[in-house]
């Protein structure tokens, strides 16, 4: 079988990423023929990086520029074009669509239906249902926009706390929404847990889509247990608010004498870090992301994992 596998990222800056990989790993182990398809930029090292479209970034540039690019954040032609492109090329038997919102948009969504090739969608965040993509602003658990009141992120300030990038997400949030975009192109929903899958079913209806289980490939061969293990806790991820890893340093307090190690990057690093500071936390080390077989080390020779 012939497989695309879309995600915005080709570069591993995340789990997402991560993921995405080991999909096409597994796929290719299995005698398929994957290719892949991202969003371009000048780190990008791939085969297939001549269909890789250019997109636009929310994170850059002022007002103006933001306001000019904004269209193309909730619909690329050009990814449309080049996802065109590449199902042409290629031939693909079905699409494999991962996280695509604001870089690759949806649009490429349209250009599959139009060519006839049936797409699933891993669903890891709930951006489908919710602005923020997390059901989740300011500390507390969010399903206000139920029923497709999503301007209800703008009121809370849902979106990095800004009423800007809540604005923007809102009305990318309708525009998906009046265009059925999602659910009107995706043949199969694929969840890594049915928690969130029950929890789209709230929103959009139970028969309203068609979804299946994919769990997050793993390769054990890897590893094997070592015969001496650290006397360290662990925690790698994301350092942003919804992990929750404040409460873990808040644990850790109390547990003085267990070493924590936190691996990882985010918006909420510095303040973490200065939160240990306050609580004295001398035990507790901050060593950044890592990845590969430096991760591996750490993992294999840890006490255990803060999940």
């Amino acid at each position: 079988m012939r497989i695309i596998l879309a995600h915005n990222n080709y570069a591993v800056q995340g789990g997402a990423e991560v993921f995405y990989h080991e999909v096409g790993r597994v796929l290719t182990e299995q005698g398929h023929q994957v290719a892949y398809f991202s969003s371009k930029n000048d780190a990008v090292e791939s085969p297939w990086r001549d269909y890789f479209p250019d997109v636009a970034s929310y994170s850059e540039g002022g007002l103006i520029t933001k306001a000019i690019n904004f269209p193309r954040m909730i619909y690329n032609r050009r990814a449309k074009q080049a996802m065109a492109r590449l199902i042409e090329d290629f031939k693909p038997d079905i699409i494999h669509a991962f996280a695509i919102y604001v870089q690759l948009t949806p649009a490429i969504l349209d250009a599959a239906r139009m060519a006839g090739v049936p797409v699933v969608m891993s669903c890891n965040d709930y951006k489908h249902i919710c602005p923020n993509y997390k059901l989740y602003h300011h500390g507390k658990i969010c399903e206000e926009c139920k029923g497709g009141k999503f301007y209800r992120a703008v009121v809370n300030r849902c979106c990095h706390n800004s009423v800007t990038y809540s604005v923007a997400s809102s009305v990318e949030a309708y525009v998906h929404n009046w265009m059925n975009i999602y659910r009107k192109n995706v043949h199969t929903f694929l969840f890594a847990s049915e928690f969130m899958a029950r929890k789209t079913e709230e929103f959009w209806g139970k028969e309203a889509f068609r979804w299946r289980m994919l769990r997050n490939p793993y390769d054990a061969r890897k590893h094997s247990a070592p015969g001496e293990v650290g006397d360290y806790a662990l925690y790698f991820g994301r350092i942003i608010d919804e992990k929750g890893v404040n409460v873990l340093l808040d644990a850790a307090v109390l547990a003085r004498d267990v070493p924590l190690v936190v691996v990882g990057d985010g918006p909420d690093l510095v303040k973490l870090k200065a939160q240990a500071a306050t609580q004295g936390l001398t035990h507790v080390q901050f060593v950044g992301a890592k990845w590969g077989e430096e991760l591996d080390g750490i993992l294999r020779c840890c006490r255990f994992v803060v999940v």
